[in-house]
């Protein structure tokens, strides 16, 4: 101590009046609470807030295990990520904001008889886990019901009419889903994608989806237009998932914000369908990990506090670097600034 937000908060300048929240042991779903920030910036007039997930896996590191083959798998699948949205209320067209998802009023659930499904816990040799080999099949059976509670109301019987944000816990755990829920191979394909270049991040992971969805429907994807089509063409509703230890499923609904019906027309007939609701803006920029070059492409390094609000707001820019923005804390935090030699997807960061 002082934890992470405080010196997150002094390296990118905030004022020393910004309220911040830290979570701990959420494990994957946290990104899925933290989204749900939007009632900050909803009961704040002109409030934005900057919600960070950063995961650093050398705590959990395990050799290999004759009677613990789900070490295997967690060596195997884990690896380090941050990530870092921007969510508000009341898009600000005077300085370009342009908000890419409307956030519905999402929900959380505990899976009932499932505490010990995932199960971490700390020891003198650091953060000992166990995965069930059930986690993919309880997972897949409680979304499948949480779904159709929520969009059956709404006339949505047919889950294909949704996109899909979901956490890559594993390649078992997205298959079970695609088979459980009936859906169409390219569904789930910003999932697939992001598990195969990065990784089970944690927290960061369903963050890396989102922004894979938005970069396909975005001027950033518009040569990409056809892949976007397929996953996204006429839909306006759509859902973020992500799970974790307890098990614990975050539920974040979400509708396409108006916008990128001028950017790509994908949505002809795009309305608010919840004008009771505010909509609440989301930025979001992947650590670009394979070129750090070009993670500052048209970003901002700081973010000012709004006159009167005390919530944290872009600056000139909608996007945050964090891996650059913690620098020297990130570095302290892995084992002598470093990975170990051969940590899978290590070479990313």
């Amino acid at each position: 101590m002082p934890a992470a937000d405080h010196k997150l908060a002094k390296l990118i300048r905030l004022n020393p009046l910004v309220q911040r929240f830290m979570l701990y042991q959420r494990g994957c779903f946290a990104a899925g609470t933290a989204i749900s920030c939007q009632g900050l910036a909803e009961n704040n007039a002109d409030a934005r807030v900057l919600a960070v997930c950063s995961e650093n896996m050398v705590g959990c590191f395990q050799p290999p295990s004759e009677t613990h083959l789900d070490v295997l798998v967690g060596s195997a699948l884990f690896s380090d990520g941050a990530a870092a949205v921007v969510v508000g209320a009341n898009p600000d067209t005077t300085v370009k904001e342009r908000p890419s998802f409307q956030i519905i009023p999402a929900k959380q659930a505990i899976i009932p008889d499932s505490d010990e499904i995932i199960v971490a816990k700390i020891r003198e040799m650091g953060m000992a886990y166990y995965l069930s080999k059930k986690l993919p099949k309880v997972i897949a059976n409680h979304i499948e019901q949480s779904l159709m509670e929520t969009f059956s109301p709404l006339g949505i019987h047919d889950l294909n009419k949704l996109f899909y944000v979901v956490h890559p816990g594993g390649p078992a755990v997205l298959k079970q889903i695609e088979e459980k829920l009936g859906l169409d191979n390219d569904k789930l394909k910003a999932s697939w994608h992001v598990l195969i270049e990065y990784g089970n991040m944690w927290s960061p992971s369903v963050l890396f989806v989102l922004d894979e969805m938005r970069k396909n429907t975005t001027e950033e994807g518009r040569a990409a237009a056809a892949t976007a089509a397929t996953i996204m063409e006429g839909l306006e509703w759509g859902v973020l998932l992500a799970f974790g230890p307890g098990v614990t499923v975050e539920t974040v609904f979400k509708g396409l914000c108006e916008t990128w019906r001028s950017e790509l027309e994908l949505h002809p007939d795009f309305h608010n369908t919840s004008s009771t609701i505010l909509a609440s803006t989301l930025h979001i920029r992947r650590l670009n990990t394979r070129n750090p070059g070009l993670a500052n492409t048209n970003t901002s390094s700081r973010l000012d506090s709004r006159t009167g609000s005390n919530q944290a707001v872009p600056g000139n820019g909608t996007f945050i670097d964090v891996r650059r923005l913690l620098g020297d804390y990130w570095a302290s935090l892995s084992w002598r600034g470093r990975l170990l030699p051969g940590w899978p997807y290590g070479r990313h960061f």
